[in-house]
């Protein structure tokens, strides 16, 4: 049995050495090209689709192409992509959350439900928003109520509606008298409606004295006044629109001063009611951002001039995370990968270098010129760790061999004849296991 299994391990081994070894080098092309056209043709899709808004497709398609061999696995431009998009949904879905419940709380029901969707869109499995689609935003058809002492359908009705009328509609729905006498504890179903409120003339005074107070800018007062009457009549449509105009009217010098979080407080109170509210809020989130961003391209400048590399990219990715579209995060991400690049091509580390020009966008300075560079001297590089591989082989060390064309992929990933002779050698092994 051991002598069959040597005279096969040296029938295969002398094909290889023959015949095979020129149909490894004839076929690997062509099987490295194809590989490298479908990866580029799966990398553009993923950039539609980011661009498109369409981010779970396209952090899908990133981590297909990971998947498509070791030298894509490794690969840290792919690495960063993943891990970039799922840092973008998972801001996406903390700030509609915020918004949602932002909504929720000033009633703004159909607002509320639009913001819960769109995080479903990105985490179908989102339990808060689940909740509040689920749970929350299904208005009440109906309360229960239990009479207390000396309650009559008269006075819940007035206590509820504002409309002792209503107690013919509570006795209707409750099959009751409406004179009856309620026991304590009783149990009602009382309707959800609106109440009904009615402006005295003594609140019609005090509303244009509001006004008068409002033109003179004199807000603190004014607002003061609006609360005693929403006090009284606490769905009045003109005391609530008086009321958002001058919390608006109160957060706009703070906008001015750049004190977003005191007008973001004011702003929150204005109802979502309040006409082109969502215009305004839009604006200020605007303003808030490109703030915050100048604020921290600042920071990042600072790094970056202090050749602290990691530091000025984690404070650009931040930026760029709230904000893709900024235009200076963006060329200050190029400016640190290509200094950083730089310098690891100054200390002989070509593959460093490579890794941080490849992240440069391809018009920056001279970085095709350096990536040409570049990528001659870890073809050389490659050229000679495919050469040892194959000394390997011819030395019946295929463990060796493969592990040497693995380093050849990782300075050359297009190396027209590693992955190919990989593949044929692991294959080889596989059925020497089996003779022996």
């Amino acid at each position: 049995m051991r002598s069959a299994a040597v005279a096969f391990y040296l029938c295969l081994f002398l094909y290889f050495l023959t015949g095979c070894s020129n149909f490894i080098i004839l076929n690997s092309t062509k099987l490295s090209t194809s590989d490298h056209t479908i990866s580029d043709t799966l990398i553009s899709k993923a950039l539609i689709l980011e661009k498109q808004m369409e981010l779970n497709k396209a952090l899908l398609i990133w981590k297909v192409i990971a998947c498509r061999g070791p030298h894509y696995q490794t690969d840290q431009t792919v690495q960063d992509k993943i891990k970039t998009l799922q840092n973008r949904i998972e801001y996406l879905v903390k700030t509609h959350y915020d918004k949602g419940c932002l909504y929720y709380s000033q009633k703004a029901l159909e607002d509320a439900r639009r913001e819960f969707l769109i995080i479903l869109r990105y985490q179908p499995q989102h339990a808060g928003a689940l909740d509040y689609l689920k749970n929350r935003l299904t208005p009440p058809v109906y309360i229960n109520y239990q009479a207390a002492p000396k309650d009559t359908l008269q006075s819940i009705a007035k206590a509820h509606y504002n409309d002792v009328k209503k107690a013919l509609l509570l006795a209707w729905l409750n099959d009751l008298d409406d004179q009856v006498k309620l026991k304590p504890g009783t149990l009602l179903c009382l309707p959800v409606l609106p109440k009904i409120n009615q402006v005295s003339k003594k609140s019609t005074s005090t509303l244009s004295q509001v006004k008068r107070l409002v033109k003179k800018q004199q807000y603190s007062k004014a607002l003061a006044m609006i609360n005693k009457l929403l006090n009284k009549t606490p769905n009045n449509s003109k005391f609530i629109l008086l009321a958002d105009a001058v919390h608006i009217a109160m957060a706009r010098p703070y906008i001015l001063d750049q004190k977003y979080e005191i007008a973001l407080s004011l702003l929150n109170k204005v109802s979502p009611s309040y006409p082109r509210i969502k215009q305004i809020l839009d604006d200020f989130y605007i303003k808030r951002q490109a703030y915050q961003s100048k604020q921290l391209l600042q920071i990042a400048n600072s790094h970056l001039t202090a050749a602290e590399y990691d530091k000025a990219l984690q404070v650009t990715n931040e930026i760029l995370l709230k904000d893709p579209e900024n235009r200076e995060a963006s060329s200050l991400v190029d400016a640190a990968h290509y200094a950083l690049g730089r310098k690891l091509a100054a200390d002989k580390n070509e593959y460093g270098a490579w890794r941080q020009f490849k992240k440069v966008s391809p018009g920056y300075k001279n970085i095709g010129q350096l990536m040409q560079n570049i990528q001659k001297k870890l073809n050389k590089k490659a050229d000679t760790y495919y050469k040892t591989g194959v000394k390997y082989y011819l030395r019946e060390n295929l463990a060796g061999a493969i592990q040497k064309w693995k380093q050849t992929l990782k300075y050359n990933p297009q190396h027209p004849k590693a992955a190919k002779d990989i593949a044929r050698v692991e294959r080889l092994l596989e059925k020497l296991k089996k003779v022996n």
